[in-house]
């Protein structure tokens, strides 16, 4: 279920399962219209688009590099994401994955614009 709240700064969040980050990244090669050769993004490439600390509501939470993975192009535009180290903020338990998409994506019902994201779930009642 997609729940879009309200954040700081130009940040986007969702509320979404982590295994749909996955999903998005794997998706990034049917982006365009145009055919573009699509290919897995350089440790390189990586760390000059992941930020070492994800600015997120009030908070700048630290990412998990070794984490990272994304495509490009080939042409300068990339989509990637990484895991979050949300222990001891107040994100915990609400955010996990920073995602950004430099391409709109479309996902069914679903348009991302080309930003940041912020994606997290919650745990259901059992």
């Amino acid at each position: 279920m997609l729940n879009r709240q309200r954040s700081i700064k130009t940040m986007k969040t969702f509320k979404f399962q982590p295994v749909l980050l996955v999903l998005l990244v794997t998706l990034a090669g049917v982006v365009s219209a145009t055919p573009a050769r699509w290919k897995a993004a350089t440790s390189q490439e990586l760390r000059k688009l992941i930020p070492t600390r994800a600015p997120v509501v009030k908070e700048n939470i630290e990412t998990e590099f070794r984490t990272a993975s994304g495509v490009t192009d080939g042409k300068g535009k990339f989509i990637a994401g990484v895991v979050m180290i949300t222990a001891g903020y107040a994100a915990e338990g609400k955010y996990s994955h920073f995602f950004v998409t430099q391409v709109e994506l479309q996902l069914g019902d679903i348009t991302l614009q080309p930003g940041e994201y912020v994606f997290g779930y919650q745990r259901g009642q059992q």
